[in-house]
């Protein structure tokens, strides 16, 4: 299922800052982490119903800059907090981990924001919209040693998985 996929991808943030070398040993020192999430539009409830599934996440905060999205969204989804200016969320030191699920085009500036303030960062695609704006977010995060997943679900589809051996096989013009 698609929140079954978004579990998978919310593991390289569980999994963060922890040493054992054993996959079952690292499960048992996890901690519970505080996700936020930025952008509570439509994909957000995606996110929202894998924190819910996953005991390791715990949806601490979202934020929205219109006010009264973001209060519904907390109210249907238990967050202890709500912000209205990913900044001011950014500064929370309770927040561990955010999850970017503004407009594309939008994205690598909270990407930045969250890596500059030290979250680990779950981004919807597309990471960016420019190769240039995609390179300076990589550039961050590698420069701040922080995490990051960005979100590509379709990648593992058997007909983008076709398509991708047809192009490599040189099979289109």
């Amino acid at each position: 299922t698609r929140e079954r996929k978004v579990n998978f991808l919310l593991q390289p943030c569980v999994t963060m800052n922890l040493e054992a070398k054993d996959r079952s040993e690292r499960m048992s020192q996890l901690k519970q982490l505080n996700f936020a999430i930025v952008g509570c539009g439509v994909i957000a409830l995606t996110h929202a119903k894998a924190m819910k599934q996953t005991e390791e996440c715990h949806l601490y905060a979202v934020c929205d800059i219109i006010p009264e999205k973001a209060d519904k969204f907390a109210a249907e989804h238990g967050a202890e907090k709500v912000y209205y200016d990913y900044h001011e969320l950014l500064a929370d030191t309770k927040v561990d981990a955010v999850c970017v699920c503004v407009p594309s085009g939008t994205h690598g500036e909270v990407c930045i924001a969250a890596s500059n303030a030290g979250k680990a960062i779950v981004c919807e695609k597309p990471m960016e919209i420019t190769p240039e704006k995609i390179a300076e977010v990589i550039r961050v995060v590698e420069q701040n040693h922080t995490k990051m997943q960005c979100i590509f679900q379709r990648r593992m589809m058997p007909v983008a998985i076709a398509v991708k051996k047809a192009v490599e096989e040189g099979k289109f013009g």
